[in-house]
């Protein structure tokens, strides 16, 4: 982690600023200290772990070893904060959510970079693909860090990304080539930044939330005023109550086992794919667009496996009409509201804070 970068972030607990003793130009293991409360955080391989007090007690029962090594000013025993909305079963999504993502993202890392790009053009659409250049961007959710990347080469001056499991090591070894990339480890209901990002984008992650509104209302604070937010959702669609009800029972499966279960299960939209291919060779282009889920053709068989993951091995999951998300805007006072449809099952929205 760049020490430049140490002014972009804010205690979680009480916002204020974070202090290094450190003078080096990057810090891979170190303290950052909340001027305000003294609470002090972690950074372990360059990656600063900016969690609440209930996550970060969770975290250093997860990584041991990696918090022998320091002596925290403020014990970890006595961070018992907790915000009125982290109730027993709120926290127990959080942690459930924190281990699922972590398991998913550290599993599957290898999407292939023509995957990558077509998801991160289609996902922002209407909207440009450059329309990050030039920009501070904060990503809440990004998994390996396949949009950091994107992002990165259509011209973003400086981006961090931020996990709220151990996904966020699989995030670093991605990105690490990258001078302009910040790995943190976060929480959206705590988020651990000051309000300097020009662009805010959430990409599949806000309907996994406990309480997705909130978390939206969270993702603003770290906006500048004239900032930019976009996040994309799951929409409804007539096979949602079939997932749900598959999904309610997966996902109590032990990782590996759910892991082995998803693969049969990725393998309706193999089919779809070859139906699909099938027709546009055959110059039937009508009965192809009439094919389901046929935008998942773009995707090989291990990317469609990762997509069952993240539907039906997760603890929490939410399907949204527009008129679900539209509101969400409209009460934060955003303008330039703009809410597409995306192959009849998802949306993305974007926004921006008023000045």
């Amino acid at each position: 982690m760049k020490s430049q970068v140490i002014k972009f972030f804010a205690c979680p607990v009480c916002k204020g600023s974070l202090l290094s003793d450190s003078s080096d130009g990057g810090i891979e293991t170190g303290i950052l200290k909340c001027s305000g409360c003294g609470r002090d955080y972690p950074v372990i391989r360059g990656i600063p772990r900016l969690l609440p007090d209930s996550l970060l007690k969770i975290l250093a029962s997860q990584i041991p070893d990696d918090f022998k090594g320091f002596d925290f000013a403020f014990p970890l025993a006595k961070r018992t904060s907790l915000s009125d909305f982290e109730t027993e079963d709120f926290l127990k999504k959080q942690h459930a959510t924190m281990n699922a993502f972590a398991y998913e993202w550290n599993e599957f890392t290898e999407l292939t970079p023509e995957f990558c790009e077509n998801e991160y053009t289609r996902t922002l659409a209407p909207l440009s693909p450059d329309i990050v250049k030039g920009k501070t961007v904060l990503e809440a959710g990004t998994g390996v860090g396949f949009f950091l990347d994107r992002m990165n080469s259509h011209g973003a001056s400086l981006l961090f990304g931020m996990n709220l499991g151990l996904d966020v090591e699989t995030a670093k070894k991605r990105t690490s080539r990258w001078d302009n990339i910040t790995i943190v480890q976060g929480d959206i209901f705590h988020l651990p930044f000051k309000p300097d990002f020009n662009f805010v984008i959430s990409h599949g992650v806000v309907h996994h939330l406990p309480d997705p509104e909130m978390g939206f209302k969270s993702l603003l604070t770290a906006l500048k005023p004239g900032g930019e937010v976009f996040i994309w959702v799951y929409g409804k669609d007539p096979a949602v109550p079939f997932i749900e009800l598959i999904r309610k029972v997966l996902h109590r499966l032990p990782k590996p086992a759910a892991n082995a279960f998803s693969i049969p299960c990725a393998l309706p939209l193999l089919f779809f794919k070859w139906v699909y291919l099938g027709l546009h060779a055959l110059k039937q282009e009508r009965l192809a667009d009439m094919v389901p889920y046929k935008q998942y053709a773009v995707r090989n068989f291990r990317e469609m496996h990762c997509t069952i993951m993240d539907k039906l091995f997760v603890p929490v999951v939410n399907y949204y009409e527009e008129a679900d998300l539209r509101p969400w805007f409209e009460k934060a006072a955003l303008k330039n509201i703009k809410i597409s449809g995306r192959d009849g099952n998802s949306w993305s929205c974007y926004g921006i804070k008023s000045a």
